[in-house]
């Protein structure tokens, strides 16, 4: 690679591009890394725009990693500083999505709203479908799910035809909408096409989210036999990815599948590592989770 190039707007962009199929292969340190190395080019060649793209891009990974509480108040600065609207709604959408984790649904959806706006002025399409994701995934923590479905159908009408990873994300989220709203024959079939999408694109790490979905879908139809499937796999997935939101999830839902299964010890494993990875103050949570039909306790995104 020449000098040349390196010094050019080009060398920026295949940095990016880079990070986004690590992202994509879940491959999150080395995404990590390729953001500082963007980070520093940009400084170097005083590039602010570049270098307050690079932070968003990396504040995203450390985000959904609920590593957030690190890079909030660069992400708050940026916003107020940038002119920018794709960068604006960069960092609008992460500082959504940080509140989204941390249960803050009213800051969440003013962030989501702001992110749209910017997305809007920007008038590219992924931009203004990612979000639609994000408010889409507000409105379903409170329960808003006809509101949320409406969010993720304008998200998934913006994306281009082709398979993307925008694609397995929306279809997965429009798909348990459509589940939570009475709509199981619908649901299903977007969350299968989301689960074939991330297989043809080579993302085995996004078939977490499919994966997730169809164990929650096969618990609501009765069919634990299948559920406990994709929870497993589910769950190897979300290690991996080291998303910790999803390994909770995961646990819940192979765990009352084992429960259905009449796998009363398998279930009660399953229950007791979840009490103690996520509710180490709370003892009797395994006893009171096999006593209940913990499918009524379940959100998936919330």
């Amino acid at each position: 690679m020449s000098q040349g190039y390196e010094e050019s707007y080009e060398y920026f962009e295949e940095l990016r591009e880079r990070t986004r199929e690590e992202v994509r292969h879940g491959n999150l340190e080395a995404a990590l890394a390729l953001c500082d190395q963007a980070i520093a080019w940009a400084e170097c060649h005083k590039c602010k725009d570049w270098r307050d793209l690079a932070h968003c891009n990396r504040s995203s990974i450390l985000i959904n990693q609920g590593l957030g509480s690190d890079v909030i108040s660069k992400l708050r600065q940026i916003l107020l500083g940038s002119s920018n609207s794709e960068i604006c709604y960069h960092a609008a959408n992460n500082i959504s999505r940080f509140h989204e984790m941390r249960q803050e649904g009213d800051r969440g959806l003013f962030y989501a709203r702001l992110s749209l706006d910017h997305a809007k002025k920007s008038q590219k399409p992924e931009p203004m479908a990612r979000s639609y994701n994000q408010l889409g995934l507000l409105l379903v923590r409170d329960s808003y799910f006809e509101e949320a479905q409406d969010c993720f159908s304008q998200a998934l009408s913006l994306l281009p035809t082709e398979p993307s990873h925008d694609a397995t994300v929306i279809l997965y989220n429009l798909g348990y909408c459509l589940l939570m709203v009475g709509n199981p024959r619908q649901g299903f079939s977007h969350l299968f096409s989301s689960l074939r999408i991330a297989k043809r694109q080579g993302a085995e790490v996004w078939e977490m989210y499919p994966r997730l979905g169809l164990s929650f879908a096969y618990l609501e139809v009765d069919r634990p036999d299948r559920a406990v499937i994709h929870a497993r796999r589910g769950l190897i997935l979300a290690e991996t990815a080291g998303m910790q939101w999803q390994v909770k999830n995961a646990l819940y839902l192979l765990g009352e599948s084992e429960k259905l299964l009449g796998n009363e010890l398998a279930a009660h494993r399953q229950f007791t590592r979840l009490q103690q990875e996520f509710y180490p103050d709370d003892p009797v949570i395994p006893d009171f989770l096999m006593a209940t039909d913990v499918r009524k306790l379940i959100n998936l995104m919330a």
